[in-house]
C-alpha cells in the first residue's frame, strides 16, 4: 500500500508511523492482533499501538484519538502499558470495538472515557491465568504480587461498574470473573463497561434515474 508524504508542522516526515496503524489526519488508531500465534497482546503490540498513541496526541489536532480494537487479549502487562498511556493523553479517548475485546484487552476498553461496541461484538472478562515457578521465596513473592496486580485489575472494573451502579459490590464482580464471562454489546452497556452501541450509517436514498423515451 502507498501512503503520500505527511509532514508536521515542524517539518518532521511521519510516513513511517503508518506502520503502527494510525491514520493522523482522522485521528484515529487500530489495534488488531500481534505476530505472536499465541496471544494477542504482546510487548511487540503495546509498543506499536504506544507509539502510535503518542504520535496522534503529539501531531493530530482532533479534540479526540478513536482506537478501533479487535483483540482476544494477552499478556496483563503488556495491556496494561497501554491502559496507562491512554490515561496519560491530553486528548480525548475514545474506543471502538469492532470484533471482541478478550481478556485484557477487555480492560484496556476501559481507560477511554467514550466506549463503543459494534453490534457484532462482544466483550469478554475473567481473572487471568497464572504460572510461578522457582525457588520458594520467589514463588511466594510472585504469589503477593499478583494479588496486588489482581486487585489493581478488579478495581478498574469496578470503578467504570459504579459509574452506572454505585451500589455494585466487589463479591459480585468477582464471581463474574470466577469464569469467562462474555457479554453482548447490551450486556456490557447495561454493566457500565461500555457506554453505546455504534450505530450504522443511514442507507442512502438512490439517485434518481432518467427516464428513458421510447422510440416510435
Amino acid at each position: 500500500m502507498l501512503f503520500r508524504s505527511l509532514n508536521t508542522s515542524d517539518g518532521q516526515d511521519i510516513t513511517n508511523f503508518m506502520q503502527y496503524g494510525v491514520d493522523l489526519e482522522a485521528g484515529y488508531l487500530y489495534i488488531g492482533s500481534s505476530d505472536d500465534l499465541e496471544v494477542d497482546f504482546d510487548n511487540k503490540l503495546a509498543e506499536k499501538v504506544i507509539k502510535g498513541v503518542l504520535m496522534l496526541d503529539r501531531y493530530s489536532d482532533h479534540e479526540w484519538i478513536t482506537l478501533y480494537l479487535n483483540n482476544m487479549g494477552g499478556f496483563d502487562e503488556a495491556g496494561m502499558a497501554v491502559y496507562d498511556i491512554l490515561r496519560s493523553c491530553r486528548a480525548r479517548i475514545r474506543v471502538i470495538i469492532l470484533g471482541q475485546a478478550t481478556s485484557i484487552a477487555a480492560w484496556v476498553v476501559q481507560a477511554a472515557e467514550d466506549r463503543v461496541m459494534a453490534p457484532n461484538s462482544k466483550l469478554l472478562i475473567h481473572d487471568g491465568e497464572v504460572q510461578f515457578q522457582g525457588s520458594r521465596r520467589s514463588v511466594n513473592a510472585e504469589m503477593e504480587h499478583d494479588r496486588w496486580h489482581t486487585a489493581k485489575l478488579n478495581n478498574i472494573l469496578l470503578s467504570r461498574i459504579q459509574e452506572r451502579w454505585p451500589k455494585y459490590t466487589m463479591s459480585r464482580l468477582e464471581r463474574l470473573l470466577e469464569k469467562d464471562t462474555p457479554l453482548t454489546p447490551q450486556e456490557a452497556i447495561d454493566l457500565g463497561l461500555a457506554d453505546r452501541l455504534l450505530m450504522p450509517r443511514p442507507a442512502q436514498p438512490a439517485p434518481p434515474q432518467a427516464k428513458r423515451k421510447r422510440k416510435k
